[in-house]
């Protein structure tokens, strides 16, 4: 038997430093220790962006991209395969 887990598509990880609500606009400070800046248009989780909270996403010119908070990226992309191979 072989289970295959999914890795999740972000390839970046860490924490929402700060969101302002009034230009909808916020950063991000990756686990590299570099900012990045994002708009509420990149933001794809249900649930409110809050200050502190960890997140995975992507960078596309040096902006944080596609963000997922990392308990709902968690259950959004893990998959489990299972392939039983038996011998005739």
């Amino acid at each position: 038997m072989i289970d295959v887990l999914s890795c999740e598509r972000s390839k970046m990880r860490g924490r929402v430093l700060l969101f302002d609500e009034d230009s909808n606009e916020g950063e991000i400070v990756g686990d590299d220790e570099m900012l990045y800046e994002f708009h509420i248009g990149e933001w794809l989780s249900d649930s409110a962006i809050k200050s502190g909270c960890r997140v995975g996403f992507e960078v596309v010119d040096e902006e944080a991209r596609n963000i997922v908070m990392e308990e709902e990226l968690r259950k959004r992309c893990e998959i489990v395969f299972r392939v039983e191979v038996s011998a005739f």
